[in-house]
């Protein structure tokens, strides 16, 4: 994936090993939540035009404000 507007948009180390492994931003919908990035070795499988993931919501890395 390329990076555009200095995504991924986390802090240091996190940023480093999304970089390095790949990883896909998710759009979490609702007025508080803000969106979040799961590394490429965190997808199960991609089926049927889903992304199924191996971690939870709580789990994923928060996208930074800024």
């Amino acid at each position: 994936m390329p990076v555009r507007n200095g995504e991924p948009r986390v802090a240091g180390e996190l940023r480093e090993r999304l970089l390095r492994l790949g990883f896909i931003k998710v759009d979490r919908k609702g007025f508080l939540k803000s969106d979040a990035y799961v590394a490429a070795d965190e997808i199960d499988r991609v089926q049927d035009g889903a992304v199924h993931l191996m971690v939870t919501d709580e789990k994923m890395l928060k996208e930074a404000d800024t």
